[in-house]
């Protein structure tokens, strides 16, 4: 999230300096209105040149470079205004992009909740199995003495009788 706190950082410092330019070209505004009204008297005073010819000359020279200086500030205000947009467009670009992030991590979470869930039911299923096969092989362990005693009962007997009769060979 680095990126988009150093995204609103520049936001705020490009605002900050569209600020300070906006309040700049006003104050050039002003001056050039009040140097329109100075024009009119410029030219009246044309009879008078002689003595203040090069003081008008050099006046003159300042008002024209105020005029292309306040040209350029429009001109920078311009690009400014197209950085601050473009700069809008990529922050809500990134807030899509967040908010699409979170609800897919938001499913993930659900679904690996789901997936404990089911793990934690087949767990028990697992022990109830592995109990179920534990009494089963204790039954055929007893299953298996018995058949043991049982056939040994039997051999036993076969061999008492066979004992007993031994003419019938």
């Amino acid at each position: 999230m680095r990126g988009f706190s150093d995204i609103e950082e520049k936001y705020r410092l490009l605002h900050g300096k569209a600020s300070s330019l906006f309040d700049m070209e006003e104050e050039v505004l002003k001056v050039s209105k009040k140097c329109e009204s100075i024009q009119p008297m410029l030219e009246g005073l044309g009879a008078q040149r002689g003595a203040l010819q090069p003081q008008l000359e050099a006046f003159e020279q300042d008002v024209s470079r105020l005029k292309e200086w306040a040209s350029g500030l429009t001109e920078k205000r311009t690009q400014l205004q197209t950085s601050l947009t473009a700069l809008r467009d990529a922050v809500g670009q990134i807030e899509e992009r967040t908010s699409a992030i979170a609800k897919d991590f938001s499913y993930k979470v659900g679904s690996v909740r789901t997936d404990v869930r089911r793990m934690d039911g087949l767990q028990s299923e697992l022990e109830s199995l592995l109990t179920q096969v534990g009494e089963l092989e204790d039954k055929t362990t007893q299953v298996e003495h018995s058949m043991v005693q049982t056939h040994r009962g039997r051999a036993g007997r076969q061999h008492r009788q066979s004992r007993k009769s031994p003419g019938c060979v």
